[in-house]
């Protein structure tokens, strides 16, 4: 679909229209032509589909007074279009965003909505790798452990160029850190089975993306990164001995 919004001497033109795609960031307009990606019936992509389709389902047979709560929440919660536009969802919309989240940290839908309260969510975050012997992969955060009623989906890309600065479309979902998590944690065996051991000198991003479990919204993301195998040994320490180095 194909968003325009018409104003003074300029339009933007935001969206799929025939063959050209529209899109706008910081520097201006983009244009650019469109690409019909590949179905690749995927083990994630199969399920996801069999999900969303039991989701839409229980909207469809929610009793009218919860769709009615549904609508009543939407009208508080603020979101933007593709064009920086703010608008309120439908309960529909709304239903749908909060379960999906909810799907993906592995818990029950909810069948009525519940308000978001202020959470105590993670500022900051990094990876720190043992090189030493036994090679590990750890997540650090604070402030530690997490809120009891936060879960966070952590998404990370392959080894990727260290020129590389922008990477959003390369992130998968790696690995959950379930409620009360405390740092460092350790997602080595989640990162070597999706990707493969990390090469020395690439760059890794990831992406922490909070979930409220109690009413399914999610929050501002943390996005990171850090070049692999980025080790300096301390120096060898030698003997000495009446003055003189060994």
């Amino acid at each position: 679909m194909t968003l325009i919004l018409q104003g003074g001497l300029d339009s933007i033109i935001v969206g799929k229209q025939g063959g050209t795609i529209f899109s706008k960031n910081h520097a201006g307009s983009i244009t650019k032509a469109y690409a019909r990606p590949i179905n690749r019936q995927s083990s994630t992509q199969q399920p996801n589909r069999v999900n969303w389709g039991y989701i839409i389902r229980y909207w469809q047979l929610l009793p009218q007074v919860n769709i009615a709560n549904w609508n009543s929440l939407a009208l508080t919660v603020t979101w933007h279009n593709k064009a920086g536009t703010a608008y309120h969802p439908t309960g529909q919309q709304l239903y749908l965003y909060c379960n999906q989240n909810l799907y993906t940290v592995g818990l029950p839908f909810l069948l009525n909505p519940v308000a978001p309260t202020g959470r105590t969510l993670i500022s900051e975050a990094s990876i720190q790798e043992n090189l030493i012997v036994t090679y590990a992969m750890n997540l650090i955060f604070s402030p530690s452990p997490t809120n009891d009623f936060i879960c966070y989906k952590l998404y990370a890309t392959q080894c990727l160029s260290a020129g590389i600065s922008y990477a959003k479309k390369w992130l998968k979902h790696l690995i959950n850190l379930p409620p009360d998590s405390s740092s460092p944690f350790d997602i080595t065996a989640a990162y070597i089975t999706r990707f493969g051991k990390p090469v020395a000198g690439t760059k890794i991003f990831f992406k922490l993306v909070p979930v409220d479990i109690k009413t399914g919204f999610s929050g501002t993301p943390v996005f990171f990164s850090f070049i692999a195998g980025r080790f300096i040994p301390s120096l060898p320490i030698y003997p000495v001995m009446f003055g003189i180095s060994f």
